[in-house]
């Protein structure tokens, strides 16, 4: 099950990657547009999407063989001396709350009538471009842990 369970949480990742730089696309092309429902439906499937995957990976790190699992093991000390066993245990999931926070504050942003449209397409452009910034560090690439494939089910 959690091959599975692992498998729908690096398919939410591109689909995150993809809606990102779709609202980031929106809100480049936009800026001088007024906003619309259909800009915060973007923000919205952006919004649930980052929430699904962060309640799949809360999963994985408490009940998967990587995160909580090794800390419980072999102690938070150890896990920290290591740069592989703390990417899993604190820095992926600590760069990943800190990307779910600001798409929640996106949304806010978005669902904002007091705003000008200028100013929250503006907002939300710096936004998505930290978010994607601090997901694009967190996200275990092949490049940085060679055991990891570009989508995990093909592991």
């Amino acid at each position: 099950m959690y091959n599975w369970i692992l498998g729908i949480h690096s398919l939410l990742r591109w689909l995150i990657l993809v809606v990102i730089i779709i609202n980031i696309a929106r809100a480049v092309m936009n800026a001088y547009k007024p906003f619309t429902a259909l800009d915060s439906r973007w923000n919205l499937r952006l919004l649930i999407a980052v929430h699904i995957n962060f309640l799949v990976g809360f999963y994985n790190y408490f009940f998967g063989g990587k995160g909580y699992a090794q800390i419980k093991e072999l102690g938070f000390g150890v896990v920290m001396k290591n740069k592989d066993m703390r990417f899993w245990a604190v820095e992926h999931l600590t760069g990943m709350l800190i990307f779910v926070i600001i798409i929640t504050i996106s949304r806010r942003i978005a669902k904002n009538t007091e705003l000008a449209d200028q100013v929250k397409h503006k907002k939300l452009l710096w936004y998505y471009i930290v978010a994607l910034i601090v997901l694009l560090a967190s996200i275990p690439w092949p490049f940085r842990f060679a055991e990891i494939p570009w989508y995990r089910p093909l592991n």
